[in-house]
Formats: C-alpha cells, structure tokens, sequence
C-alpha cells in the first residue's frame, strides 16, 4: 500500500505545481491585455490630438510643417507600436497554447491520481 501511496503524492504534487504555473500564466495574459488596451487609448488619445492640430490653421505654412512632423513622427510610432502590439499578440497565442497544454496535462495526471486512488481503495 505504500508503494501505491508515493506516485499519488507525487502526481499530487504534480498537479498542484501545474496549477500554480496556469494561475501564473493566466495572470501574464491579463497583463498583456490591460497593456494593449492602455496602449490603444494611448492611440486614440494621440490620433485625436492629431486631428486637432491638423484642423487648427490650415493654411498656416509653419502650421502645416509641424502638422506634417508630427503626422511622420505618430505614424512611426503607430508602426512601432503595431509591431510591438503583433509581438505581444504572438507572445500571448504562445501562453495560451502553453496554458491549453498544461490543462491537458493537469487532467491527464487528474485522471491518474483517480485511478490510482481507486486502485489504491480496491486494495
């Protein structure tokens, strides 16, 4: 009976570490989400910005020059902030594989730790 009772503990453990990591992962996603909705309201806030500048004396020429560096100065940001935004994405497809091979695992060793504490209840 002994014999039985260590690989329980053990897938036990197991279990229970696999846990502990999904919580932590599903925590990072949150993260990750929270800052992309940060860093959208970030843009809205800068395009709207943009806009106004871009609206106020138009036929200023020194108007317009500025208007025009802070359009090529938001777009780079925007294709900075959308590549970032693209590696975060990825980042957060890979966690969410990760997770979904972890839940498999943590009902793969649920599913042991049952039958063994059945066959360990039989005995």
């Amino acid at each position: 009976m002994a014999s039985i009772e260590a690989p329980v503990e053990n897938l036990k453990n197991q279990l229970k570490e696999a846990r502990e990591e999904a919580r932590a992962q599903r925590a990072t996603i949150v993260d990750l989400r929270n800052e992309i909705d940060r860093l959208k309201r970030k843009y809205l806030f800068l395009n709207a910005e943009l806009n106004a500048i871009h609206g106020a004396d138009r036929g200023d020429a020194e108007t317009e020059s500025r208007w025009l560096d802070m359009q090529l100065r938001v777009m780079r940001q925007e294709a900075e902030q959308a590549q970032v935004d693209r590696d975060r994405y990825r980042r957060l497809i890979t966690i969410q594989e990760q997770m979904n091979q972890k839940d498999e695992f943590i009902r793969n060793l649920q599913r042991q730790l049952e039958e063994a504490t059945a066959t360990t209840q039989n005995n």
